[in-house]
């Protein structure tokens, strides 16, 4: 899954300082350049804006021209990692998301409850996500997360069902 660029758009338009500016082109524009796209581009995307009117906005627009100018890579940089950390988190989600539907597939036909068998394409899936699913890597997930400094809010639940039937529970309250 990638991020549509209306998407990415909307995301480098909220790392811009918030001006108050009465031609939201400038906004448009910058934010195509916070995207990586050279000027040209996007004067191109942002409406057909005119180069002399760039030219007047670094004249007459200090802010504009600070940004435009120089602080675009510092941005650009804050940028990356924030579309980075959002998207990997909600790419991280919907895998989570695919897991917990095949392994409460693979425990509910192991215990013939409403036993539905896998397919061969989950079981294969099951062989590959089994060995994810390890108190080091919940460890290093914590970690990470910590480390981006994201207060996520959720109630987080490991249980882990080893081969003699015993089940493991790892449970964290966030707040």
């Amino acid at each position: 899954m990638t991020t549509s660029p209306s998407e990415t758009l909307s995301k480098a338009d909220s790392v811009l300082p918030r001006f108050d500016w009465d031609d939201e082109r400038k906004r448009k524009y910058l934010s195509y350049r916070l995207c990586g796209f050279g000027r040209d581009e996007a004067r191109k995307f942002a409406g057909g804006i005119d180069v002399k009117t760039i030219y007047n906005w670094r004249q007459q627009d200090e802010e504009f021209q600070s940004i435009e100018q120089t602080n675009l890579l510092t941005l650009q940089r804050t940028f990356s990692e924030q579309v980075v950390n959002l998207d990997f988190t909600r790419n991280f989600k919907l895998a989570l998301e695919l897991d917990f539907r095949v392994l409460v597939k693979a425990n509910e036909a192991s215990q013939n409850v409403n036993a539905t068998q896998l397919t061969k394409e989950e079981r294969e899936y099951l062989i590959k996500i089994r060995p994810l699913y390890t108190p080091a890597a919940f460890a290093a997930l914590q970690d990470m997360f910590a480390g981006l400094g994201a207060v996520t809010g959720w109630d987080e639940v490991l249980a882990m069902r080893k081969p003699d039937g015993s089940v493991t529970v790892a449970a964290r309250k966030n707040t």
